[in-house]
C-alpha cells in the first residue's frame, strides 16, 4: 500500500512541475525594451582597420570585417574577420544583449587564436554616448587573466572602438558601415511613410 501511495505522490508532484514549466513556456514573450532597441542599431556590414596600440610594440595597422546580425529582437551576432599574416585570419564570433533583470549590457566572445570564452558585462553612457563592456581574458603575453574593457562610441554609419588592459589602451578600430541587412532598409522605408 505504501508503494502506492508513493508511487501516487511522485505522479502528482510530476504533473504539477509539468503544469507550472507548460505555463511558463506558453506564456507571451517579454517586449524588447528601448536598451535592444538601442543594440539593434548596429545591425549591418562594417569595414575598417584595427590599430595596435600596446606599449613598446609597433603601431600595426590591419584591415577588418564585422557582420552584425539581429538574433530575434534581444541579441545581436557579430562575426569578425581580420587577415593576421600570410594564410592566417583572425576570426572572432560574439553575441551580445541587454538583461532587463540586471539592468546591464551582457556579451561574449570567442576567438580562434584563443581558448577563453570572454563573458562581458557593461554599460552604456547616454551623455557620452560611449557604451563600455568588462571582462577578464588572458594577458598577451603572460597568459594570466587580467580585466580588460572596449569602449565604443557609434555615429549613425561608423563606429570606434578603444580595448584597454588593465587600464593601457592596446587597441583601436574604427569602421564604416558598407551595408545594412534588407530588414533593417525595410523597416526604416516604412517609418518614411
Amino acid at each position: 500500500m505504501r508503494i502506492y501511495l508513493t508511487a501516487a505522490a511522485v505522479l502528482l508532484a510530476g504533473s504539477a512541475a509539468f503544469a507550472a514549466v507548460s505555463s511558463y513556456a506558453v506564456q507571451a514573450p517579454a517586449a524588447p525594451a528601448a536598451q535592444h532597441k538601442h543594440l539593434h542599431e548596429g545591425i549591418g556590414t562594417f569595414e575598417g582597420v584595427v590599430t595596435m596600440l600596446a606599449p613598446g610594440m609597433e603601431g600595426q595597422t590591419n584591415t577588418a570585417k564585422e557582420v552584425i546580425t539581429a538574433h530575434g529582437p534581444f541579441f545581436l551576432k557579430s562575426d569578425f574577420t581580420m587577415p593576421m599574416g600570410p594564410g592566417m585570419n583572425y576570426e572572432g564570433h560574439g553575441v551580445f544583449g541587454y538583461s532587463v533583470a540586471s539592468g546591464k549590457y551582457t556579451g561574449t566572445w570567442i576567438g580562434n587564436t584563443e581558448d577563453h570564452l570572454a563573458i562581458m558585462e557593461g554599460d552604456y553612457n547616454e551623455k557620452t554616448g560611449v557604451m563600455t563592456m568588462r571582462w577578464m581574458a588572458p594577458n598577451m603575453m603572460t597568459k594570466k587573466l587580467t580585466q580588460h574593457h572596449s569602449e565604443t562610441t557609434r555615429t549613425k554609419d561608423a563606429y570606434t572602438m578603444t580595448f584597454f588592459e588593465e587600464g593601457t589602451p592596446i587597441w583601436k578600430m574604427e569602421m564604416k558601415r558598407t551595408s545594412k541587412p534588407v530588414e533593417a532598409s525595410a523597416n526604416e522605408a516604412d517609418k518614411d511613410k
